[in-house]
């Protein structure tokens, strides 16, 4: 049975993370040594505080705040000459080049949804800049929570109003799968460019980008 909705993480999976934090460290300090480094180091910040909030074990912080203290963190000075320009990287990230074309296909069998740890405006900034239309968008922090905290997903049900197994989570984060599937979700794995492997994991589908992921929910 074809799914009605395909859910999407953003971070990662529909945008390139990465990039977007390199070529902002960049734009203000052309000087930086490791620069890719300096960008794993802090992406690593802002994932351990994601899931310490999810975990139960550190309140909620929107996610421009996370972002703003892991880099204070990692690189105090940076933080110190820049940190205001850099808490809003993740309204300027740019899309993989496959995510516009993938999501378009996709919209003419199923609704497509936005879930994501993100803001709601750096979703929504980083979407228009992509040319992406959701059918909906939303945020964890509607719950003041980060996936993969259960709660996110069943907020997400919630909001759908659809048994879990007409639904399909499109992540190329594990843990984000595992997380939906323990809730009834169907998953589907996209891989990505330095992402992480799909280990031994039984995937509903797994993919190389979002184009082929249209095709195959359509077969």
């Amino acid at each position: 049975m074809a799914p009605q909705v395909a859910v999407f993480d953003v971070l990662g999976t529909v945008l390139d993370e990465r990039s977007g934090f390199r070529a902002a460290l960049t734009a203000v300090d052309a000087r930086l040594d490791d620069p890719d480094g300096l960008v794993d180091r802090w992406l690593d910040r802002i994932s351990a505080r994601v899931a310490a909030i999810a975990a139960g074990t550190a309140g909620w912080r929107p996610w421009e705040d996370l972002i703003d203290e892991g880099l204070a963190e990692v690189a105090p000075e940076v933080h110190r000459h820049h940190g205001r320009e850099l808490a809003t990287v993740g309204r300027r990230l740019p899309a993989w080049p496959d995510s516009a074309r993938g999501i378009a296909a996709l919209r003419g069998t199923c609704r497509v949804v936005a879930l994501s740890n993100a803001g709601l405006l750096p979703l929504v900034d980083c979407s228009r800049a992509a040319g992406i239309t959701w059918d909906a968008v939303l945020s964890a922090g509607m719950v003041r929570s980060t996936k993969p905290d259960p709660q996110v997903y069943g907020f997400l049900l919630d909001q759908l109003g659809l048994d879990p197994a007409e639904v399909v989570m499109v992540a190329a984060h594990p843990w984000d799968l595992r997380a939906a599937a323990e809730q009834g979700l169907r998953t589907a794995y996209v891989r990505r460019p330095d992402g992480e492997p799909d280990g031994r994991d039984d995937w509903d589908w797994s993919v190389g980008d979002l184009v082929e992921l249209s095709t195959a929910l359509r077969d």
